[in-house]
């Protein structure tokens, strides 16, 4: 009686911690849209850009540390490849990152200095790990066996919060479609990879990656580094 107690009440747990982490998905998207409106409208649109990210990354964090499983996230942490299968997933991963090189990066190759590089290296390495740890990391771990919303619930919601980004005024991003859809695309991506590796290790590599090249261009089209 006493361990159906204990079990039942682990699963009341695990099915409030996933409730919790889709309502914390679906507020994403206000949440930010306010943000970003408060920080630009303070601070104008770059520092507002940044201060805002940081701000979304204390949210992702947050949700991490109150909902996450830690021992199943943890897990998740792998670089092992044990055969050709998981090569051709883990190398998956990356292919977004001809695109960012070529689209981002290249055009603006003879504006680029050395603080560009730096904020774009810093704002990459925080936002590809928080991203993955948030939107990967945490479905995987709380959705493992149930890809509607682990995976297509978890990728549409990561789209749309995209959409916050575009609703800063004075910061040009390329179009809605390369930047909505297109995070969309690299969402599912690395979400499908992260679920056939069992793993975040190279979904994390890629998005950081990814990350700088764009990040780099965002920077210098906008006039982030003077």
């Amino acid at each position: 009686m006493e361990r159906f107690n204990i079990e039942n009440n682990r699963g009341f747990k695990s099915d409030r911690r996933k409730r919790l982490l889709v309502l914390s998905s679906v507020l994403v998207f206000p949440f930010m849209v306010l943000v970003f409106h408060l920080t630009t409208s303070v601070f104008g649109p770059t520092r507002g850009y940044l201060i805002g990210f940081a701000v979304y990354w204390a949210y992702c964090l947050l949700a991490v540390l109150l909902l996450a499983d830690k021992t199943a996230l943890l897990k998740l942490f792998r670089f092992d490849i044990v055969s050709k299968k998981s090569w051709f997933y883990a190398l998956a991963c990356f292919v977004p990152l001809g695109g960012a090189i070529y689209v981002n990066f290249l055009p603006y190759i003879d504006s680029i200095r050395l603080m560009v590089l730096v904020l774009s290296a810093a704002t990459a390495l925080l936002n590809g790990f928080v991203e993955e740890l948030y939107w990967r990391g945490l479905y995987l771990s709380e959705f493992k066996n149930n890809e509607k919303i682990g995976l297509w619930l978890a990728t549409a919601l990561f789209g749309i919060w995209h959409i916050a980004l575009f609703t800063i005024s004075d910061i040009a991003y390329g179009g809605f479609a390369p930047l909505v859809f297109g995070s969309a695309f690299m969402g599912l991506l690395w979400a499908y990879c992260s679920r056939k590796l069992n793993s975040i290790s190279f979904p994390i590599a890629a998005h950081i990656l990814v990350n700088f090249f764009a990040f780099t261009g965002l920077y210098i089209a906008n006039g982030f580094v003077s």
